[in-house]
């Protein structure tokens, strides 16, 4: 896992608290039932963790939802499990999920989106306030950013890719 953004230093998570309240939202496609699973029990060791899927494909469906929830939170975990699209070159995702994170850092400014699918997410999302990259949505690698947003496994702050233009490999 990379931390390529987070000035604010909301990670770990549980710094000013021994239990932070935490809202894990998971975006992902009908389809990818693991998406979030893995994360999610993983936080729950040592965060109180709500849980809200939001389909790919409707996110303005959630955004009254999300809004609500994200109001009772310390942190907001915005996990997108969408990979890239079915063209290499075409790492956009679709303005309703652009328009939903946007909502939701808004609401809650503790936010922190982990791009579990497509690394290049941030050059859609750069008001993210911190920015994670998890690299794949298997389980092993649910596990292992939600134990680096805990700090109980290790974390590098260095990109081994380019983010155009804000992020610069190796930054």
């Amino acid at each position: 896992t990379s931390l390529p953004k987070d000035p604010l230093r909301f990670v770990p998570l549980a710094q000013h608290q021994r239990r932070p309240t935490v809202l894990s939202i998971t975006i992902s496609t009908r389809a990818d039932l693991a998406a979030g699973a893995a994360f999610d029990s993983e936080l729950r060791r040592q965060a109180d963790v709500r849980s809200l899927w939001v389909d790919a494909a409707d996110p303005a469906a959630a955004l009254t939802r999300a809004w609500t929830l994200a109001d009772s939170a310390q942190y907001v975990v915005l996990g997108s499990y969408l990979g890239q699209g079915t063209v290499v070159a075409n790492t956009d995702v679709a303005q309703p999920l652009v328009d939903l994170a946007r909502a939701v850092v808004q609401r809650n400014p503790r936010t922190v989106v982990v791009a579990f699918g497509n690394p290049y997410l941030y050059q859609q999302i750069p008001f993210s306030p911190t920015y994670l990259v998890a690299w794949s949505g298997f389980a092993p690698s649910q596990r292992a950013a939600a134990r680096a947003l805990l700090r109980l496994s290790d974390i590098t702050r260095r990109l081994p890719i380019s983010i155009p233009p804000a992020m610069r490999l190796g930054e």
